[in-house]
């Protein structure tokens, strides 16, 4: 089929069903339409159900009903509603079908009215969009058809109280899985996924084919697996299947082909075949469930990764995630299965024991009934009668329905026989045969009878006083075959005979032998042969009072084979089927001279130890991959995002700082010419003295060069001279500190400067100043050596603090500023320090920061220390307040280097 007619039929029918705004009659024949595929699939949902007729396990219709109502309208859901009722009209009242219609249809109306809400979000989810939201609405929307449906059977009296939870639990997960398994196949065909493939079949047609075979083959695999019990230690092979799916890199064929897998599943376990049906019906199916729930959500989630370019790695961590949890659930698996063939080994040898053990307890009291015999030499009938009474043998022994004394009588004797015990015992001893008839012409000519002659308790044994026992073949081989061993004999199973009924049964034979006589061979045994001592036990009663209450998770069965023939079931004891993939245990008894062959098989009630516990261990893990791989692709997503953002803010920090370094000139210029405005004065006063001073030698120098005759006039223009020059390198200094700190210092490299030249062209700015304010300036410069800097700064920050000084003790008493050069180690220390008191500890905290003055409003722009930091830091060095000195004191340190060793602190 083409690919246009493909995505062209679905559209349209989309189209048509939608978009029609004239159609009253094709909303009424679409609502039937509708009505009948929602029938379909309902009941054939229903064949699962599992607590009653309506609670399915598994419920495809969910995902039906609001796939329907998204993608065609609302307006179809009455439509829903009718497939729903007619589906339970089938099994349930009209009242209750009309509850649990409501509830499908309002479970696939808020369905899609989440999935719409969710869809809001889905630029933000960005690929966790489709499956959180598929996800979520399957978990929400059921909680309304578990509800109303659950509790309608309730109310009508169609489930019991106490099975309620289990009936919400079941009906909840089952539509969990059918909407999280049906919804994303119609969403994926909305969005034209079915076109896409065959899309890129044409494009691939061999790699889309070989992919398709590949599925194929998995599927027909995980079929043949899933047919063996055995195969649940091999669950997590389930889900590297998924990833073939995937190569198509299509949601469609991802979840078109998950839906085959599970159902496979579903087929197979309500089959009672499979790896979950190892346990009970109701346990299989939960564990069935759980395990399509992961299938789904990791379906969903894989479906999503198709659009990364990482997807390789996304595969890859998936695959090495699920072998690695594969290989613990094996192992944990394979643990149990060895624990409970142990466990069942060894409840079949104690069964075997019991029965061994039981035996031989039985067999005792016969041996005790001969020691009677060997110990007397006659022993009446009123001795045998005390000796079985105080036993107590029918209370303390089932199945046992007594115990007595058995004669070897020859034809010829037997009337003899007859007539002593007919005086002793009583009128009613007489001879017969089994059959309770005698004689029997049909059986054929014994040379004598096995006469039972006495028996207790005799109430209830009356009717076995002088029975022939030889007269019936089976009694007759085991009582012959009891003289020749020597050993209590069992016979083959026969009826035991009592109150005019017959039981299924057996006896055993033990013979007695005559005093002083040898018995070690057949031959002497025969020879010395007196009686027998025999028991009549019942089958059932003998076994189930040896074995007790059998657990109901075993079937204890136990067999007889006669001359190699089939076997026929002596006993059984179970409270549930045998379960028909479990591996039964038989083992040979051997009881007397008889072998019995022990059966033990699982019910149908058994659970594994590991079932359930080991489906939620798959469960979890197989989300726990999932969790970390979306976990690694948000990282890598991130990453992606973090890595444009920091491009993008690293241009804008660029331009910011641009900007910054712009603003920075700016203040750092204004507060330079800030401190200069405020020496304006002074400077211009220090320059106005040596102007005068100059003027003034300068006219004397005039009339001594005007009149030579003045008396030692070429001394006195030297003098003269002299102090012109002095005064002039007087206005230098103060010339060269204006060009100093005045000049823009952010281009310049750094270089050695004389320390003192820089200290005094610094300080000639502002000794005028501090004079006129009667303020005293002391400079001590103890290292006279030079200085790796940039000068002009250097001199900006001394400055900056001795105009600091200034206006802090401006108006005290005797003012006094200190300006200190000297070497500490490998630094050169300048400090600045005036006659303050120092600087509080909270100041002190706050005040290298921007902006930041003590000074008055209109006198600090609180950025002179915060530039001055900058500037010392820029060299490598330190600027911090002196805390030991009792007075205000900032300290500079700069270290001794050269220009490699300062490069790296250069701004």
């Amino acid at each position: 089929m083409p690919i246009s007619l493909i995505d062209m039929t679905i559209q349209s029918f989309r189209k048509y069903f939608t978009d029609r705004k004239d159609g009253k009659i094709l909303i009424f024949f679409g609502n039937l339409f509708f009505a009948g595929v929602y029938f379909l699939i309902a009941t054939a949902s229903l064949k699962l159900a599992t607590i009653n007729s309506s609670v399915s396990p598994v419920w495809p219709p969910t995902g039906f009903s609001i796939s329907i109502l998204l993608l065609f309208g609302r307006r179809y859901i009455f439509g829903i509603y009718l497939g729903a009722l007619f589906a339970n009209l089938v099994s349930l009242p009209l009242a209750v079908s009309m509850m649990i219609a409501f509830g499908n249809s309002a479970e696939g109306y808020f369905g899609t009215w989440l999935y719409l809400k969710f869809k809001r979000y889905s630029k933000k989810l960005e690929h966790l969009s489709e499956p959180l939201n598929v996800t979520l609405l399957s978990l929400l929307a059921p909680l309304i058809g578990a509800s109303i449906g659950v509790g309608s059977l309730q109310f009508f009296g169609l489930i019991p109280a106490e099975n309620f939870l289990n009936s919400w639990i079941t009906w909840w997960v089952g539509d969990l899985i059918g909407a999280l398994l049906v919804l994303p196949i119609f969403v994926s065909l909305a969005d034209g996924e079915l076109a896409n493939f065959f899309t890129t079949l044409k494009r691939k047609p061999g790699q889309t084919l070989l992919i398709v075979s590949t599925s194929v083959a998995l599927l027909i695999a995980m079929y043949i697996m899933f047919l063996y019990p055995a195969s649940l230690k091999y669950l997590f092979i389930f889900f590297p299947v998924l990833i073939a799916f995937s190569l198509t890199n299509n949601r469609f064929y991802i979840f078109f082909f998950t839906l085959i897998l599970s159902s496979i599943a579903i087929y197979l376990t309500a089959s009672g075949r499979g790896p979950f049906s190892l346990s009970s019906f109701n346990q299989n199916i939960l564990n069935l469930e759980i395990f399509l729930v992961a299938l789904g959500i990791n379906s969903l989630a894989i479906a999503s990764f198709k659009e990364f370019k990482f997807i390789l790695l996304i595969r890859s961590l998936l695959m090495l995630g699920w072998i690695f949890w594969g290989f613990i659930f094996y192992n944990i698996q394979h643990k149990h299965e060895i624990s409970d063939e142990q466990k069942f080994e060894k409840f079949s040898y104690e069964i075997e024991n019991k029965i061994q053990k039981g035996f031989t307890e039985y067999s005792g009291i016969l041996n005790s009934g001969r020691s009677l015999y060997m110990a007397s030499a006659d022993v009446t009938s009123a001795d045998w009668r005390d000796f079985v009474n105080s036993m107590n043998i029918l209370e303390n022994h089932s199945g046992l329905r007594g115990m007595g004394v058995v004669f070897r009588v020859p034809k010829a004797a037997l009337e003899k026989h007859t007539a002593k015990y007919k005086a002793e015992i009583g009128p009613h001893f007489r001879i017969k045969n089994v059959d309770w008839e005698y004689p029997d012409a049909s059986r054929p000519h014994q040379m004598d009878h096995f006469v039972v002659s006495l028996i207790e308790p005799m109430a209830q044994n009356e009717s076995k006083i002088g029975v022939d026992l030889g007269s019936e073949n089976k009694r007759r081989t085991a009582a012959e075959n009891s003289i020749n061993s020597g050993m209590p004999t069992m016979t083959e199973q026969i009826s035991i005979m009592e109150n005019d009924s017959q039981q299924p049964g057996f006896q055993i034979f033990l013979p007695v032998y005559k005093k002083n006589l040898p018995t070690s061979i057949p031959a002497e045994r025969q020879l010395a042969f007196s009686h027998w001592i025999y028991m009549p036990i019942i089958t059932e009663d003998f076994f189930k009072g040896i074995l007790g209450v059998i657990s109901p998770d075993y079937v204890v069965q136990i067999h007889e084979r006669s001359n190699a023939g089939p076997k026929q079931v002596v006993y059984e004891q179970m409270t549930g089927s045998i379960n028909q993939n479990s591996q039964a245990i038989e083992k040979p008894v051997q009881l007397g001279n008889k072998i019995y062959y022990v059966s033990l098989s699982k019910s149908i009630t058994n659970t594994a130890s590991h079932d359930f516990l080991s489906t939620w261990i798959g469960f979890v893990g197989s989300l726990s991959i999932l969790i970390v791989v979306l976990y690694i692709i948000n990282i890598q997503l991130l990453e992606d995002k973090t890595k444009k953002l920091a491009a993008r803010l690293n241009h804008d920090y660029i331009q910011t700082q641009l900007i910054i370094k712009e603003q920075e000139f700016v203040i750092a210029e204004s507060s330079k010419m800030a401190a200069l405005g405020e020496m304006a004065g002074s400077i211009a006063h220090e320059i106005n003295n040596p102007l005068a001073i100059i003027s003034g030698n300068a006219q004397l120098l005039d009339m001594v060069l005007a009149n030579p005759t003045f008396l030692n006039s070429n001394t006195k223009a030297l003098i003269h001279s002299k102090k012109i020059r002095g005064t002039v390198k007087r206005i230098e200094k103060i010339i060269n500190g204006l060009r100093l700190i005045s000049r823009n210092a952010t281009e310049d490299s750094m270089q050695n400067v004389a320390v003192k030249n820089l200290i005094e062209d610094t300080v000639s700015l502002c000794h005028e100043r501090f004079r006129l304010a009667n303020i005293q300036i002391r400079v001590k410069i103890e290292y006279a050596g030079e200085l790796y800097c940039r000068d002009t700064q250097i001199s900006q920050v001394v400055l900056n603090l001795l105009n600091n000084s200034f206006d802090a003790i401006s108006g005290e008493t005797e003012p006094w500023v200190e300006l200190g050069v000297s070497q500490k180690n490998d630094f050169i220390e300048i400090s600045v320090a005036d006659s303050g008191k120092g600087i509080p500890p909270e100041i002190q905290r706050k005040i290298m920061h921007p902006f930041f003055t003590t000074k008055e409003i209109g006198k600090g722009t609180g950025l002179g220390l915060s530039i001055s930091k900058g500037i010392i830091d820029s060299h490598g060095g330190k600027f911090f307040v002196d805390q030991d000195s009792a007075n205000t004191r900032f300290v500079i340190q700069i270290p001794i280097r050269d220009a490699t060793s300062i490069s790296k602190f250069a701004a």
